[in-house]
């Protein structure tokens, strides 16, 4: 036998030994090599807040910041002390069903104030332009629904509960009389565009376009006469005249089937409460309710 063929019986016959234990070794240098350390993550950005600084605080605003926030305060503080000298706040009891320490009686010099019920909710009303508008549920109640509100006209009086002062406005709260036996609570807005601080003689020329104080009640006259003095005593008597007859009394006032609201106002003064529905409007007066419908009395009660 050649030595070529001895090569080849021997790989025949030991070839696939050597293959097996070749691959053991292998498995066995792969468990005892150490795990590569993991190679850890590249860091990520970190996001920035809206404006790309930390979030603001009270120790980190703006010298500029804190002092236009100190002039608002002192503005306000200012604006508030002015209106309530001009108009003295009125104390009344939490429910608002009476008066505890009278202060100013304000006059309406424009109609279309709306105000509430004590104890309802309230929509605010808001003067701008020269006129009183309300908000959704303000505009509701002056289509004459019925509901617990009453819509106050010029001429009406109404206590002053509340002054409010704010970047956006000026507010006022108002408190009415029984009328006949409940009161009513109004609130008017004054708007302030943004970034204005008007001066107190402005805020009191806007609000006098819309609001008065109450003229005082005048005292009564007294009955006694003054002591006659030295030239009424050298001169003569002069005689009395005879008193002059009254004037004959005007006709009564007559309210008839037909007539309009205007003509039933004209003849009885602006009435102490309206109730609509639709169509339907019911004017209370002491002791007389009148009825119109389209316009027109229907009935009087």
């Amino acid at each position: 036998m050649s030595a070529k063929h001895f090569l080849v019986m021997v790989a025949i016959v030991y070839g696939p030994f050597l293959l097996a234990e070749s691959a053991l070794q292998d498995s066995s240098a792969e468990k005892q090599t150490p795990p590569a350390p993991a190679t850890p993550a590249p860091p990520q950005p970190q996001t920035a807040n809206k404006v790309g600084t930390a979030p603001r605080t009270v120790e980190n605003k703006t010298g500029k910041e804190l002092g236009k926030e100190a002039s608002n305060s002192d503005w306000r503080g200012a604006m508030s002390a002015t209106l309530e000298e001009k108009f003295p706040v009125t104390g009344s009891t939490g429910d608002g069903s009476d008066i505890v320490n009278p202060g100013a009686v304000l006059q309406l010099k424009k109609s279309g104030l709306v105000m509430y019920l004590a104890g309802t909710l309230i929509s605010a009303n808001t003067y701008k332009n020269g006129a009183i508008t309300q908000g959704f549920l303000g505009t509701f109640s002056k289509t004459g629904t019925d509901g617990p509100w009453r819509t106050f006209v010029r001429g009406e009086n109404f206590w002053i509960t509340g002054i409010d002062v704010k970047d956006d406005g000026i507010t006022l709260r108002f408190l009415s009389d029984p009328l006949p036996e409940s009161r009513y609570k109004g609130v008017l807005k004054f708007p302030i565009a943004k970034g204005i601080q008007p001066t107190p003689e402005q805020v009191l020329a806007t609000i006098s376009e819309v609001l008065a104080v109450s003229p005082a009640t005048p005292k009564p006259i007294s009955d006694a006469r003054p002591a006659a003095s030295s030239l009424e005593a050298v001169m003569p008597a002069v005689p009395e005249l005879s008193p002059v007859a009254p004037p004959p009394p005007p006709p009564p006032l007559t309210l008839e089937v037909g007539q309009t609201k205007e003509q039933v106002i004209a003849a009885l003064g602006q009435p102490e409460k309206i109730v609509g529905l639709g169509t339907k409007q019911i004017l209370f007066y002491r002791g007389l309710k009148v009825t119109l419908v389209g316009g027109k009395v229907t009935a009087i009660e």
